[in-house]
């Protein structure tokens, strides 16, 4: 058992390390305030959540493709090539990442709607799902540990998924349809930074700048053309986290 809490506690505490948490919280903080006060106009609570997971995995999703296609020199810059073997399990945390924000928003809409209970019962339906994970995956080792709460991850999705899409006729369906031109339109960075991996030549440091600078000019150029709500949304939402940074001050 002691085993078990050891592993679960590595796994609960180097997930938040990932970025996606942190896009996620501050976004539903955000912007709790304003939908507590339309909770009961579904149409426009719809409207609000579903820009919310758009401007989210907007950002979130080249991110963790970014981290995963660059884990292997960013892992040989910062701590040498003797952690090589943690590649996979940054490349596994990047994926869970990717997962969190839809998972969390979807439970949020719970929380927002003061369905308290059904919000208890879900967290409650995660944590067996953990522990079942847990206790299945443990023998596998960290690799193994952290496929099962991916799974997890994807589990809980659609779960919390199903329950907002009744709640507010937002189905999982039409959520990966809001968010998918985002995988679309990070495709060509991902082949890019798939070719830089192959230049021997370069140093890790210049992979991971080049790929890095390119990646993220091709992305904004993309989504200039296909996705300028999202960065109408996200310079109003950079204005206004700096607003509440200013009045804290």
């Amino acid at each position: 058992m002691n085993i078990l809490i050891k592993h679960h506690n590595v796994l609960k505490n180097a997930i938040p390390l990932i970025a996606s948490e942190n896009i996620t919280r501050i976004l539903q903080n955000i912007t709790f305030p304003v939908f507590s006060t339309i909770q009961d106009d579904n149409i426009k609570l719809k409207s609000g959540y579903a820009k919310v997971l758009r401007v989210t995995m907007f950002v979130n999703v080249p991110i963790m493709f970014i981290l995963i296609l660059l884990a292997k020199p960013i892992i040989v810059l910062l701590i040498t090539d003797k952690w090589l073997q943690t590649v996979p399990y940054l490349q596994l945390l990047c994926i869970a990442g990717m997962i969190y924000p839809l998972q969390s928003i979807n439970l949020n809409i719970l929380k927002v709607k003061g369905l308290s209970g059904l919000f208890l019962r879900l967290e409650l339906i995660k944590k067996a799902l953990i522990i079942i994970a847990i206790l299945v995956t443990f023998r596998f080792g960290v690799k193994g540990l952290i496929v099962g709460q991916v799974i997890v991850g994807f589990l809980s999705f659609f779960v919390n998924s199903y329950y907002s899409g009744r709640i507010l006729s937002y189905s999982m369906t039409s959520q990966i349809k809001d968010i998918l031109p985002f995988f679309i339109i990070s495709l060509p960075m991902i082949i890019f930074m798939m070719l830089v991996n192959q230049l021997g030549s370069l140093s890790n440091l210049l992979k991971i700048f080049s790929s890095v600078l390119f990646s993220l000019i091709v992305y904004t150029f993309l989504a200039r053309l296909f996705c300028s709500d999202e960065l109408k949304e996200i310079r109003s939402l950079m204005q206004k986290v700096k607003n509440m940074i200013s009045s804290k001050e």
